[in-house]
């Protein structure tokens, strides 16, 4: 999923996974979605077509049944179910997403994410976790990425903010001044 498909559907996500968090223990829902998540990672057809916008509800909903009725627990069922129903399958993975972050919030844990060109040093992770858990006055699980275009620095995306350090994000700054 892009980016701009990301922020359209984490409102949703949030509602979908604030549902589920009240219907049951937490760590439970947790495990029973990412071993429906693994079976649709593996299976992209089986992706494909619940995803897939002519195929009827009622078709996706029986294949749905044959492959994890007996296998996960019923609530979790009827909530894919529920998101058959309303044409937001294609959002399980952001309301998974979603539900985790929930989960590490009440255990206080913020989760963030850095997105950097090459490996982060130890040293500068231990420095970057520490400055993020006293700005944030919580414990940061932190996540690293990587993406060539940024040419340097690293990026932050922590609680729906990005601080953006950089140089890509420097120099599309000086072209806007520039033209300006």
């Amino acid at each position: 999923m892009n980016k701009t498909s990301d922020v359209k559907n984490l409102k949703p996500a949030k509602r979908y996974a604030q549902a589920l968090l009240e219907i049951g223990n937490i760590t439970e829902i947790i495990e029973e979605l990412e071993n429906v998540q693994s079976i649709l990672c593996e299976n992209t057809e089986l992706k494909d077509f619940l995803e897939h916008p002519i195929i009827s509800v009622t078709d996706k909903k029986d294949v749905v049944k044959q492959i994890f009725e007996g296998k996960i627990n019923n609530h979790i069922l009827n909530f894919l179910y529920v998101l058959l129903d309303e044409g937001r399958i294609s959002i399980f993975d952001p309301i998974l997403q979603c539900v985790k972050e929930e989960n590490s919030a009440r255990e206080g844990i913020v989760r963030a994410t850095v997105t950097s060109v090459t490996e982060i040093g130890k040293e500068e992770k231990n420095r970057l976790q520490k400055v993020l858990e006293e700005k944030l006055h919580a414990k940061i699980e932190l996540n690293y990425e990587y993406d060539n275009s940024l040419i340097g620095g690293f990026s932050v995306n922590v609680q729906d903010r990005i601080i953006d350090l950089s140089l890509k994000s420097k120099f599309e700054q000086l072209k806007k001044l520039n033209k300006g």
